[in-house]
């Protein structure tokens, strides 16, 4: 993301092919960036408690997984609006980028990190908003209500 601001922390929890390429950019741009490499499904949500926001620019997740348990710790998301990251999120739980281009992606990421950055009431309501959204919607005895409603509806029928 591009930002004139050196007090942004940006953690890409995991490891991959394009480390050192992401370490050299970060340390070309001045980012401010720390990459934890691989860590275990516990050591992850530790990691993500102390973050402030959930940054998931990724266009190929359509299940939204790394969303939900970003919205399950009450971290506001910026994600781009498609997929499953695109269907979980809403103006009352993150910002939605639209995936048009490469730069377009960018500068729109960079405004909603921004945005972000300076009003963290903002950042608490669409945290807060996130975590009832999971709680009413997403935990397995939500969806298991909706399905029994389901079930009875169409029986009704």
């Amino acid at each position: 993301a591009k930002t004139n601001n050196s007090n942004i922390k940006f953690t890409i929890i995991g490891d991959g092919p394009e480390r050192k390429t992401l370490e050299n950019l970060a340390k070309n741009n001045n980012v401010n960036l720390e990459i934890t490499g691989f860590l275990s499904h516990e050591d992850a949500m530790h990691k993500l408690e102390k973050m402030t926001a959930l940054i998931h620019p990724c266009y190929h997740e359509s299940g939204g997984c790394a969303v939900q348990e970003g919205m399950a710790s009450g971290k506001p998301i910026v994600c781009l609006d498609h997929g499953g990251p695109g269907f979980l999120i809403n103006d009352d739980t993150g910002i939605k980028v639209e995936p048009k281009d490469y730069d377009y992606i960018i500068n729109q990421m960079s405004i909603a990190i921004q945005k972000l950055y300076s009003n963290l009431e903002l950042v608490r309501e669409l945290g807060n908003n996130g975590r009832e959204s999971i709680k009413e919607q997403h935990t397995w005895e939500a969806k298991a209500k909706y399905y029994i409603r389901l079930h009875k509806d169409i029986i009704e029928r």
